[in-house]
């Protein structure tokens, strides 16, 4: 397993000099993608990790299979972490990358979860109104969960607001039962 702080010093780093280069919006699209990569091709992480093989040949073998030539930001991430056995890192980097650079830019994610799809106004005023609360961007994640059927339920971070129907009658069958 990956240890998650670790991936966040390399992250952060690649951060700062993608911001540095004004990159950070590919720099994040190209590591998610080799993340998604990564996680379904278990050779390349064990291609990554070969200690005799060279360097060149682990960083073409990534440019293969992006599909495209790595931003030079990536290129030089690549080579740090490949140089200091840190392959594992790609396991994990798209998402912990987004994570630092979203908290570096003010933004935080909701994963909003809802019975039919928002419309364009709905999302638009949910939006506004998490971002009152919480003083600052939010960019809203949505789901489609028939199960909960009707209402919202808002996750941010380890917080969870449910105004579902099914909380709801959970809730009501819960405190009618607790009786």
């Amino acid at each position: 397993m990956v240890r998650r702080s670790l991936a966040r010093r390399y992250m952060k780093a690649a951060f700062e000099v993608a911001r540095d280069a004004g990159v950070t919006e590919e720099l994040g699209a190209q590591l998610r993608r080799l993340q998604a990569v990564v996680e379904n091709t278990p050779e390349l992480a064990r291609l990554l990790e070969h200690p005799t093989m060279a360097l060149e040949r682990k960083l073409q073998a990534v440019t293969d299979v992006l599909g495209e030539e790595p931003l030079p930001t990536l290129q030089e991430l690549l080579e740090t972490m490949i140089e200091h056995n840190r392959g594992e890192v790609l396991q994990v980097a798209g998402e912990v990358y987004r994570e630092v650079a979203d908290e570096a830019l003010g933004i935080v994610r909701a994963q909003v979860t809802t019975a039919l799809p928002l419309d364009r106004e709905r999302a638009g005023r949910l939006r506004e109104a998490l971002a009152a609360w919480l003083n600052t961007k939010v960019v809203l994640e949505e789901e489609i969960d028939a199960e909960i059927i009707g209402g919202v339920v808002v996750e941010i971070g380890d917080r969870v607001l449910d105004g579902s129907l099914r909380g709801r009658l959970e809730r009501m069958t819960a405190s009618l039962t607790a009786e």
